[in-house]
This record gives C-alpha cells, sequence and structure tokens, in this order.
C-alpha cells in the first residue's frame, strides 16, 4: 500500500492498484477520524452515510475511544 497527498486530498493505492480517496473528519472533541470516502459511517439522524456525503447536521454515532 502506498499513500500520497494530492493537493488537499489524500489517496491511497491499495494492493489491486485502485486509488481511493480519503476524507478526515473533525469530531467535535478535535479528534479526527480519516477513513476512505465511500466508507459508511453511522449516524443517529440519517442511519448509514458514506464519509464524503456527511454534514455538520450529522451526528456520528460510534464505540471506542
Amino acid at each position: 500500500i502506498s499513500a500520497c497527498l494530492v493537493g488537499s486530498e489524500m489517496c491511497i493505492r491499495d494492493s489491486n492498484n485502485n486509488d481511493k480517496n480519503w476524507v478526515v473528519i473533525e469530531l467535535e472533541d478535535g479528534d479526527t477520524l480519516t477513513c476512505t470516502e465511500d466508507h459508511e459511517v453511522y449516524t443517529s439522524n440519517r442511519g448509514w452515510v458514506e464519509a464524503c456525503e456527511l454534514t455538520e447536521e450529522d451526528n456520528l454515532l460510534f464505540t471506542g475511544k
């Protein structure tokens, strides 16, 4: 796996030679979550949403920390 920064977007090439765009989600407490743009994140208001389609109105639900 190799990663590169293109402008303000990060892309990663996986073992299948597919480029993937990444998004960085900033949480209210200042922590960040980095994932591929098509990674689904669960929200309390809209259910499963792709990371690239999240809005500031979405409430993320996850375990851990």
